[in-house]
């Protein structure tokens, strides 16, 4: 029978699965196959490696709420019950900064739902331990995983256009060896076809305020402005651009909408 510090400690972590998990549909009886095969093998030892030794930086009260977890997961035989557990481990990785092993249960999930909802947040986490991971091997394993959840999610919805964005900003985030301008040019190729969509532009934004093209990211964040004037965020991207020209009195202007 589990004591009250036990009770607390399992019902924080169904409220924060919640809040980072909320909307996912129910669970299809006859999925449930969490196990690594084939060539997956290597990355997913790589992933519970990483686990590990994550598991040794962890306070007490950590470890005590994740050995429950764990302890739900192996012993469960229903469906839901796993999936929701799965939730609430991908979820306490996350907030525990290890984004590469919140991926990894998230992809899990991604496994038994196979809705695009599900493959957006493992492509989504698993970009984030691209940009957060100072291994490199992890970095790969990642940027190969949120690609693969990118293309299934936009093999099930072919016409939502953050779902191509976010496959091509993985190409950004870690680029390719033998192609390191693919993402670029994918977002290039969104921007032509969906010219007045604000996400493909801030992207491109961005990439201009960083590359040095403050003249290109100005022209792309006050376009920007003009299609979606209620978001401050984009203000505070085109006073960036205009600080980086050198032009305080525009930044300035620009600053004011940012902080509304």
């Amino acid at each position: 029978m589990l004591n009250k510090h036990q009770v607390i400690l399992i019902f924080a972590a169904i409220l924060l699965t919640v809040l980072l998990y909320f909307g996912f549909g129910r669970v299809p009886k006859e999925a449930m196959n969490t196990k690594p095969s084939g060539e997956n093998d290597k990355s997913e030892m790589v992933l519970l490696s990483a686990k590990e030794k994550a598991r040794a930086e962890l306070k007490k009260e950590q470890i005590d709420k994740l050995q429950i977890l764990e302890k739900v997961l192996a012993s469960t035989n229903n469906d839901s019950t796993k999936v929701e557990t799965l939730k609430q481990l991908a979820a306490f990785w996350y907030e525990a900064g290890k984004a590469e092993v919140s991926g990894y249960y998230a992809e899990k999930i991604s496994d038994i739902l196979n809705d695009k909802e599900a493959l957006q947040i493992a492509g989504t986490t698993y970009r984030i331990a691209i940009v957060s991971s100072k291994d490199e091997n992890i970095k790969d394993i990642c940027s190969q995983k949120a690609s693969k959840a990118f293309e299934k999610a936009i093999a099930i919805d072919s016409s939502n256009v953050n779902y191509q964005m976010q496959l091509a900003m993985v190409f950004v985030d870690r680029p390719l060896q033998d192609n390191p301008m693919k993402g670029i040019l994918m977002l290039r190729d969104l921007n032509a076809k969906y010219p007045d969509n604000v996400d493909v532009i801030v992207q491109l934004g961005k990439l201009a305020i960083q590359t040095g093209q403050f003249d290109k990211a100005i022209e792309r964040f006050k376009k920007a402005t003009v299609l979606s004037p209620e978001t401050p965020s984009i203000f505070c991207l085109l006073a960036e651009a205009y600080n980086g020209k050198g032009d305080k009195a525009n930044a300035d202007l620009a600053i004011r909408n940012c902080k509304k």
